[in-house]
């Protein structure tokens, strides 16, 4: 059953209760009501983070079970080993999160031509792009900027059980894991305002997304 926008601004609330832990690096939802592409790819990683089977994060159902986890995700729910060891295996995946994110901030001090914008790491060259949406009406955020190969890697692993996902992560080969002039990608929210500004930005080369599973995406290839 698809939920109502009031249904699903409360989840995006929910949700970003549960990203208040900064040491998991996950930028806060809009509170808009719609389950877009960025909705829906979180609720996916947070099934992950809380140590859900791959199973159940295809499925990704938004339950009450699914909520009481978000709002507890020690809690241990059921009286089967099942539910012990998916709450154990979801605590080791937030402590490998911090870790790999920690790691990322490191490599992202030493790595030529990377800056910071919105607190996350990203090619200095792209900054401008960002600055100049925000001056024509995006209220967007940076999600993900310059990432680490391995740091690449292992969100695919998060995502798929695999070191990438075609159409969705690219692992090491991630153009993330790039910073010279050119080179690089931005994951961004409010994507399709962005999109639009993107079309007619002044600014060359252009920033695109030709990814129809993962539109949050641009790069100058749109890849």
């Amino acid at each position: 059953m698809a939920l109502s926008e009031r249904q699903v601004k409360r989840l995006q609330r929910d949700l970003n209760r549960f990203s208040r832990d900064k040491s998991l690096s996950l930028t806060p939802l809009r509170i808009d009501g719609e389950m877009g592409a960025l909705t829906r790819k979180r609720i996916r990683y947070v099934y992950f983070l809380l140590g859900y089977s791959r199973k159940r994060i295809k499925a990704a159902k938004v339950n009450r079970d699914f909520r009481r986890q978000l709002a507890n995700p020690r809690r241990v729910l059921g009286k089967t080993k099942w539910h012990r060891r998916r709450v154990r295996r979801g605590l080791k995946r937030r402590i490998k999160r911090r870790r790999d994110v920690a790691r990322n901030h490191v490599q992202a001090v030493r790595a030529s031509g990377v800056t910071y914008y919105d607190g996350k790491p990203v090619a200095r060259w792209i900054v401008p792009y960002m600055e100049w949406a925000r001056r024509n009406g995006w209220s967007g955020r940076l999600v993900s900027g310059w990432r680490d190969p391995l740091y690449s890697e292992r969100l695919c692993y998060g995502m798929c059980g695999r070191p990438t996902c075609p159409g969705r992560c690219a692992g090491r080969g991630s153009a993330h894991s790039q910073s010279a002039f050119g080179s690089g990608a931005i994951d961004v929210s409010d994507y399709i305002r962005f999109g639009q500004l993107m079309a007619r930005c002044p600014l060359n080369p252009k920033l695109t997304n030709h990814l129809p599973n993962d539109r949050v995406h641009f790069s100058r290839s749109g890849y």
